[in-house]
């Protein structure tokens, strides 16, 4: 018995010796700061509300209206498979001849010479959008720049006049851009910049009696809104488009926006003698 009521006493004396010893005080970690320099040639993206998005959303899927969905391709061309296989077996009838002569016409040619107006006043998909941008970024480059600053393709003479005049047609003048839906940044971060750079070139190009509409403004979509519009243009993947000035149904949208979304700004390009000040960004590790 004494045996047994000595290890018990042992055993609480470590208990208590070892409450809020070494041990203890190990498991307590101290949150720790640390600091890094913040990248300054980050440009923020316009702040759009949730309201403005799907008004714009439904705006560009009406201005799609005229192009035939992927799911309607699918249809058609199964149909058209399945109609083959009968024409093979030699049990076509004609029933069969007439249901094949309305797929052959199910869009008339009218919206077919909407559809093409349309696609040629726009630019669908990220690469496409960007070519265009970069284009009109190198319209303020000097010909003594270096010849890496000037790797892009020769800009037409008289389309560069109607850019100085604000009279092309077709101007681009909307970005969009489904980022939520993006999985990796590199793919669209580009845009904001891109976007900025234009717009100090054409503020110092474009002429001063259209100020209300000078410039390209960069919009931003809610997640969802590619799968939406990529069924509409009948593509597999859109995660962003070109606007121009020309774009057919899209007049009221481009109003409305510049009236509510600013454009992007590179404030540096503006006033290139101002002290920025740098930013230094703090995150805590627990």
């Amino acid at each position: 018995m004494k045996s047994k009521e000595k290890k018990k006493h042992k055993d609480n004396l470590a208990q208590i010796n070892t409450s809020g010893g070494i041990r203890e005080k190990a498991k307590k970690k101290h949150a720790s700061s640390k600091f890094y320099l913040n990248n300054p040639y980050i440009i923020q993206w316009p702040e759009i509300s949730k309201e403005d998005q799907e008004i714009i959303l439904n705006s560009v899927l009406n201005i799609f209206s005229f192009f035939p969905s992927q799911k309607k391709k699918n249809k058609i061309s199964s149909r058209k498979k399945d109609l083959k296989d009968n024409e093979n077996t030699n049990d076509i009838n004609e029933s069969n001849k007439s249901i094949m002569g309305s797929i052959d016409d199910n869009v008339s040619s009218s919206q077919d010479d909407k559809r093409e107006i349309i696609r040629k006043s726009m630019t669908l998909g990220i690469n496409e959008t960007t070519k265009l941008l970069e284009i009109y970024s190198k319209i303020g480059i000097p010909l003594s720049a270096p010849s890496y600053l000037r790797f892009f393709e020769k800009v037409d003479e008289n389309h560069l006049s109607l850019l100085k005049d604000n009279k092309s047609a077709n101007i681009l003048k909307v970005v969009i851009v489904c980022k939520e839906d993006i999985q990796h940044n590199i793919l669209y971060s580009h845009f904001p910049v891109l976007c900025g750079v234009v717009n100090e070139t054409l503020s110092k190009i474009e002429a001063s009696d259209d100020n209300s509409q000078s410039g390209i403004r960069l919009v931003t979509l809610p997640k969802g809104s590619e799968q939406q519009l990529s069924e509409a243009a009948g593509l597999k993947r859109l995660a962003a488009i070109g606007i121009m000035k020309n774009t057919p149904y899209a007049e009221k949208m481009i109003d409305y926006i510049f009236k509510k979304i600013p454009p992007p700004q590179i404030p540096w390009l503006k006033h290139p003698t101002m002290f920025y000040p740098t930013s230094i960004i703090q995150t805590s590790n627990k």
